[in-house]
């Protein structure tokens, strides 16, 4: 992930926004996002890389519910899930053993610098 051409795109972005005076965006959120963002999808890509792997772990977990809850199990929704669900956090603990830590990603949106309008000295009724 290259950070310096992430900031170089995000204070591009801001420019094009002050030239059509549009709200300015929060540069250091904007900036946070977009690197989370570029290592969520380099995770993607090692997670593809060990899709084997991945696909071994959830026929594991499918043997193991259905011994314990029996061979219908997962034909419903919630039981489906609760299947992805472990084998999710599987897989995340296999590639993290091997150095490829899932990166945290926030859910927000764009975040502009400042609620304050100019030239108005009170809100709007």
């Amino acid at each position: 992930m290259d950070k310096a051409e992430i900031f170089r795109q995000v204070t591009l972005r801001n420019a094009l926004r002050r030239t059509a005076q549009l709200p300015q965006i929060d540069v250091h959120a904007e900036f946070s996002k977009a690197v989370t963002l570029a290592a969520m999808r380099e995770y993607d890509e090692v997670r593809r890389r060990y899709q084997a792997d991945e696909q071994r772990i959830l026929a594991v977990v499918w043997t193991e519910y259905r011994q314990r809850h029996g061979a219908d199990f997962g034909t419903a929704g919630p039981g489906r899930l609760a299947v992805y669900r472990e084998a999710d956090r599987r897989m995340t603990a296999f590639l993290s053993a091997r150095g490829f830590a899932r990166p945290y990603l926030p859910v927000t949106g764009v975040v502009y610098g400042s609620a304050k309008q100019v030239g108005k000295s009170e809100p709007d009724p």
